[in-house]
């Protein structure tokens, strides 16, 4: 990544700052200002969380533990703890199929719940975010409590592409089958509740730990294990509950 001060960079134009920017922050940073960052798409969130809260800078302590790149993050808005990708996003740099290089900003993107407007195809290749300084004690804090949370609850140790499903809103539930079901029910309780965790096929299986979680179980593992797994799941809490629950993977 690149650190770019208080400059308001587009991806499009980063090699001109290649010079003049550093390639570690500024220690100690000021508490309380917003520094900008340039980070390549490929980068793992996770190590970005843990880079960034090592330095006090705050933002993506949500991230620790969840397995993804930047670009793919940003392309699906992910999120966890409340907060997601597009808070603390200025900018990107992306490859379209049809307008070719594109720098878009934040809000052209209309992010929601795990979704962009970003089409098919296209390619995340740069984002500029911005993270405020705060104590180094406080950012850690708050990541560790985060990370800690995903490891009590999710098989971090184990290969996964995290969760499976998106948590269904209140108005894809049918209102008389609410009534069996939490104010705000997510993916895995509806998973738990038909009985698919430990549920295997081939080398992949749905976590004991976590619902919502497809694990390798093996080294035999395809991607048609995870397609068989999904559609049975979705089968299971369709004839249930009437909900059809939305992948949160991509498949291509």
């Amino acid at each position: 990544f690149l650190f770019l001060g208080d400059e308001t960079v587009s991806p499009l134009r980063a090699e001109e700052f290649l010079n003049n920017a550093q390639s570690i922050m500024p220690q100690p940073v000021e508490l309380g200002r917003s520094y900008r960052v340039l980070v390549f798409a490929a980068a793992a969130l996770m190590s970005l969380s843990r880079k960034f809260s090592g330095q006090g800078l705050s933002g993506l302590e949500f991230a620790a533990g969840i397995p993804a790149s930047l670009g793919g993050a940003i392309a699906m808005n992910a999120g966890a703890h409340g907060s997601q990708i597009s808070d603390v996003l200025d900018s990107v740099l992306v490859y379209l199929p049809k307008q070719g290089l594109e720098h878009l900003r934040a809000e052209d993107l209309n992010f929601s719940y795990r979704h962009s407007s970003l089409s098919e195809g296209a390619l995340v290749l740069a984002a500029q975010i911005s993270l405020e300084a705060k104590s180094k004690e406080e950012v850690s804090t708050k990541r560790a409590e985060c990370l800690g949370y995903r490891k009590q609850t999710q098989p971090l140790s184990q290969p996964s592409s995290g969760s499976v499903f998106k948590n269904p809103t209140p108005v894809e539930i049918d209102s008389e089958k609410r009534a069996q079901m939490s104010k705000n029910v997510t993916a895995a309780e509806l998973l738990d509740a038909v009985g698919v965790k430990g549920l295997e096929m081939g080398g992949v299986a749905f976590s004991n730990l976590h619902a919502n979680w497809l694990v390798r179980v093996s080294e035999s593992a395809s991607s048609n294990d995870v397609l068989v797994l999904v559609k049975e799941a979705q089968k299971r809490v369709w004839e249930k509950y009437g909900i059809s629950l939305e992948p949160e993977i991509v498949f291509w």
